[in-house]
C-alpha cells in the first residue's frame, strides 16, 4: 500500500510537468514604458525559466523595468502575464498590468545567491534558473541513432542499492486507470524521453538533451545526458543522467530523481527509501 501511494504522487507529478519551448506571446516592444524605472540588480535582468513541479514557466525582465511571463500548461494553451518590475520599500516585487494565467497581483521577488525566486498567485513556489543555450558536447555521441523504444523494466533503487527495488508495474494509476512507461528516442546523440500511457498516446513529460560520450568500445558505449533548460532541473539531480548501451543493444538509464518538498511531506514513504532515489529506465 505504501509503494502504491508512493509512486500514484510521483506520476501525479510528472503528468503536471513538462520541458518545453513555449513560445513568447508578445515581445518587450508591446508593454507599455513604465512611468517610473529603477536600477534593477543584474540578477533580475534577462531571460530565465523559473523551475517549478509543475507545468512550465519562462519569464523575460528587462532593463527598462518591462516584464514578460509565459506558463505552458500541458493539453492547454500559453498563458501570458506582462507588466513592470517596482520598487516598495526597498522590495522588488512584480507589478502586472494584464495577465491572463498566474500573475494577476502585485508579487514579491525574493533575491537569492543564485538568483531570484517568487510565489505566483497560485502559490506555486518559482526558482529562477537563467535561460541560455546548452552548448553541444565536445564528446558528442553523434553516431548513436535509437528509433523509438519503449521501457522494458523501469523501477526506483532504495537508496541505491541494486538489490533493493520498487517495481513500477505494480502501480496502477487511477487517474488514468492505466499503467505507464516511458518512450525513447535518440538522433544523431540528442535525446528525447517521453512519457507514454498505455493506450499508446504520449503523455506530458518530456525530457531532452545531448548524450555526451565517456566510454565506448566493442562490449559497452557508455555516456552522459545533458538534459537542457527545463522542469528536468527540478526533478532531476544537476539535469543529467547516465545511459549505457550494451553489444546487444539494451539500453539503460538511470537518474536522481527528487519529487516535489511539499509533497514528500506528506508521504508514508517506506523504511529505507530516501529521496533522491535512483530511478532507472531498461530499453
Amino acid at each position: 500500500m505504501k509503494k502504491h501511494i508512493v509512486f500514484k504522487i510521483i506520476f501525479l507529478l510528472n503528468t503536471i510537468s513538462i520541458s518545453g519551448n513555449p513560445l513568447p506571446l508578445m515581445n518587450e516592444f508591446q508593454v507599455p514604458i513604465p512611468d517610473i524605472q529603477y536600477e534593477l540588480p543584474e540578477a533580475l535582468i534577462g531571460d530565465f525559466i523559473m523551475v517549478s513541479p509543475a507545468f512550465y514557466d519562462e519569464i523575460s525582465i528587462f532593463p527598462n523595468n518591462k516584464f514578460i511571463a509565459v506558463t505552458f500548461v500541458p493539453a492547454h494553451r500559453t498563458y501570458t502575464s506582462y507588466g513592470h518590475i517596482v520598487n516598495i520599500d526597498d522590495k522588488w516585487y512584480l507589478n502586472p498590468i494584464f495577465s491572463e494565467g498566474y500573475l494577476h497581483r502585485r508579487t514579491e521577488i525574493f533575491l537569492t545567491d543564485s538568483g531570484f525566486s517568487y510565489y505566483d498567485n497560485n502559490k506555486r513556489f518559482l526558482t529562477s534558473l537563467r535561460k541560455e543555450n546548452i552548448p553541444v558536447p565536445n564528446n558528442l555521441a553523434a553516431e548513436i541513432n535509437v528509433p523509438r523504444k519503449i521501457t522494458k523494466r523501469h523501477y526506483f533503487l532504495i537508496n541505491s542499492i541494486a538489490s533493493i527495488k520498487i517495481e513500477c508495474k505494480e502501480i496502477e494509476v487511477d487517474l488514468f486507470s492505466e499503467y505507464w512507461s516511458y518512450r525513447l528516442e535518440i538522433l544523431n546523440g540528442i535525446v528525447k524521453i517521453l512519457l507514454i500511457l498505455k493506450s499508446g498516446e504520449r503523455g506530458p513529460v518530456l525530457f531532452e538533451g545531448f548524450i555526451d560520450k565517456t566510454e565506448d568500445n566493442t562490449d559497452i558505449f557508455k555516456g552522459i545526458i545533458k538534459f537542457t533548460n527545463g522542469v528536468s532541473y527540478y526533478y532531476i539531480k544537476n539535469g543529467i543522467a547516465e545511459i549505457e548501451i550494451n553489444r546487444e543493444g539494451n539500453i539503460t538509464i538511470t537518474m536522481f530523481y527528487t519529487p516535489a518538498s511539499f509533497i514528500l511531506n506528506q508521504l508514508e514513504l517506506p523504511d529505507g527509501f530516501i529521496f533522491p532515489a535512483k530511478m532507472v529506465l531498461e530499453f
